[in-house]
């Protein structure tokens, strides 16, 4: 979870469509956990997307690091564990 889910709500203004919200209203439905529910599915996406923008950067850096330097792994092999 990247909010906390327990934090007092908040009233704010949101802009929608007109006819949307008159149909929502008709239908009975709560507009307001409708844009909580979906404005969290849409932070989790970014989070989720800029983790692996950072997991991948560091990826190509730790492969970058490996192939100038070699794998620690082979490294060992090479002496016999004594580094």
């Amino acid at each position: 979870m990247y909010y906390n889910i327990h934090a007092k709500r908040k009233t704010v203004s949101l802009t929608i469509n007109e006819d949307l919200h008159a149909k929502a209203k008709q239908a009975g439905l709560n507009e307001s956990r409708l844009a909580e529910q979906a404005i969290a599915v849409a932070l989790e996406a970014h989070m989720e997307a800029e983790l692996h923008k950072t997991l991948s950067a560091e990826i190509e850096g730790y492969a970058e690091f490996a192939e100038r330097e070699g794998r620690f792994a082979e490294k060992l092999r090479e002496t016999d564990g004594a580094i």
